[in-house]
């Protein structure tokens, strides 16, 4: 299992998540179908809103929606995880969570260090 060493993640819900350079780890030591299962949202918020395509620019966010199949998430010893990169461009700050046919499971916002 990824683990990331001697760091606090800078979200703890259903799943914790770490920052690591360029990526997300996203972590979760009891891992059920129904946690692999619901999607996940990830909208970066960019330093610079010009960073962010035309199309995606309405909500001042990059829409970087996933699920497990998308980065091809892994499990061992009843645990899961998976390695989301983030846009090439700064971000200032994240809003992520999973959701599932009835609505929003889990949600956590945090800025990115600079």
């Amino acid at each position: 299992r990824r683990t990331v060493a001697d760091a606090e993640p800078v979200a703890r819900s259903r799943f914790a998540v770490w920052i690591e350079g360029q990526t997300l780890t996203y972590a979760r030591d009891a891992c059920s179908e129904e946690d692999a299962a619901a999607r996940f949202f990830l909208h970066a918020y960019p330093v610079d809103a010009g960073d962010i395509p035309a199309w995606r620019a309405e909500h001042g966010f990059a829409n970087l929606d996933f699920d497990f199949r998308t980065y091809g998430a892994f499990t061992e010893d009843g645990g899961c995880a998976l390695v989301v990169p983030l846009p090439a461009y700064p971000v200032a700050g994240i809003r992520t969570g999973q959701h599932d046919a009835t609505g929003e499971l889990w949600a956590a916002e945090f800025a990115l260090p600079e």
